[in-house]
C-alpha cells in the first residue's frame, strides 16, 4: 500500500509539472532532484524552474527573497536573470539584499529598483538602544559611546549593547544605569565583539554552539542532543539559555537559529580542520538516525 500511494503520489507530481508546461527532459531532471527519476541534466533543471516560476507568476504574484546575495553561486544568478529576462507579462518581484561591491548588478533590466542603506542617524540609533534595552529614557553617555562606537552600523549596535550588558556596564532595571567608567574592554570590529562574547560563555554552551553551526542556519534540540550523547531537556535548557543571552532565537516548538549568522561564521572559523571533519561525521549519523526516512532531502 505504501508502494501503490508512493506511485500515486509521483504520478500527481508529473501530471502537475505537464500542466505546467515542461518537457519530458525537463520533468525528468525535476524528477531527479525529487528523487523520482534517475536521469539529471543542469541545464534542464534551470530551465524547468525558471518555466515553473513563470507559468505560477501568470496566476499571481510570486516572490523571490534572498538575503546575503552577493554569495549567490553562478547557476542560481544565471536562473534569476533568466526568469527576468523571460517574465512578460508574469508578476514577478525578486528583492535581493547585497553589498555595495558585489561582482553582479540588474540595470540592465527596465524594472530595476536599487535602495542603498546609508549608516544610521543618531536619532535612528537612540530608538535602537531604547528599543532592544525596552527602556523609554536612556543615558544620554550611553547614546553617545554607542553612537560612537558603532558608526550607525545596526548590527554593531545590538552586539555592543549586549557586550556592555555581559561585561555589567549596564544594568537595567525601572531605569536604565550606565556605569561609564567600568573597565569594559569591547573590541572594535564586529566580529572582535562576537568573539569575545562567546569567550565569555561557558565550555559546555559553546561546545553546543559548535555543534548547532554545523547543523545549519536552522536546528533542532534533537539534532544537538544526539550529537551531545546528552537528553534532551538537558539541552532545551542549555539553548534557551543562550536565547536569553542573544546569541539564539527560538523559533516554532523546538527549532532554533542562530540571532544572526556572523555568530555561527565566527564559531566555524576558529574551529581546527580535524575538529570540524569530526563534528560534521558526528552530525551527519545523527541525521541518519533522527531522520532515516529524509536521507535525500538533507543530503
Amino acid at each position: 500500500l505504501a508502494v501503490l500511494a508512493q506511485e500515486e503520489e509521483v504520478r500527481d507530481k508529473v501530471a502537475r509539472l505537464r500542466e505546467l508546461g515542461l518537457s519530458e527532459d525537463e520533468i525528468a531532471a525535476v524528477g531527479s532532484v525529487l528523487g523520482v527519476a534517475d536521469a539529471k541534466s543542469d541545464r534542464n533543471l534551470i530551465s524547468a524552474i525558471a518555466r515553473i516560476a513563470l507559468k505560477l507568476a501568470e496566476d499571481r504574484l510570486t516572490v523571490f527573497a534572498f538575503d546575503e546575495f552577493d554569495k549567490v553561486d553562478p547557476e542560481s544568478l544565471a536562473l534569476l536573470q533568466r526568469i527576468l529576462r523571460r517574465a512578460g507579462s508574469g508578476r514577478i518581484v525578486i528583492v535581493v539584499a547585497h553589498r555595495p561591491d558585489a561582482p553582479f548588478d540588474w540595470e540592465e533590466f527596465p524594472n530595476h529598483l536599487e535602495i542603498r542603506l546609508s549608516p544610521l542617524t543618531d536619532d535612528d540609533v537612540a530608538r535602537i538602544v531604547a528599543s532592544r534595552l525596552g527602556a523609554d529614557e536612556v543615558p544620554g553617555e550611553l547614546l553617545r559611546e554607542v553612537g560612537l562606537k558603532s558608526a550607525g552600523n545596526p548590527l554593531y549596535v545590538e552586539e555592543y549593547l549586549l557586550a556592555l550588558e555581559d561585561a555589567g556596564a549596564i544594568k537595567i532595571g525601572e531605569k536604565v544605569s550606565y556605569e561609564a567608567g567600568t573597565a569594559v574592554k569591547v573590541p572594535r570590529s564586529l566580529r572582535g565583539i562576537v568573539a569575545a562574547r562567546l569567550e565569555r560563555l561557558s565550555d559546555d554552551q559553546r561546545h553546543l554552539l559548535r555543534i548547532a553551526a554545523v547543523i545549519g542556519s536552522r536546528f533542532h534540540d534533537i539534532m544537538v542532543s544526539r550529537v551531545a550523547g546528552r537528553s534532551r531537556e538537558s539541552i532545551g535548557e542549555q539553548l534557551l539559555d543562550l536565547v536569553d543571552r542573544g546569541v539564539l532565537v527560538q523559533s516554532a516548538g523546538d527549532e532554533y537559529s542562530f540571532a544572526h549568522q556572523l555568530i555561527a561564521q565566527v564559531i566555524l572559523e576558529a574551529l581546527p580542520l580535524e575538529v570540524k571533519k569530526e563534528l560534521h561525521g558526528a552530525v551527519a549519523e545523527a541525521f541518519e538516525a533522527v531522520y532515516p526516512k529524509h536521507l535525500d532531502e538533507l543530503a
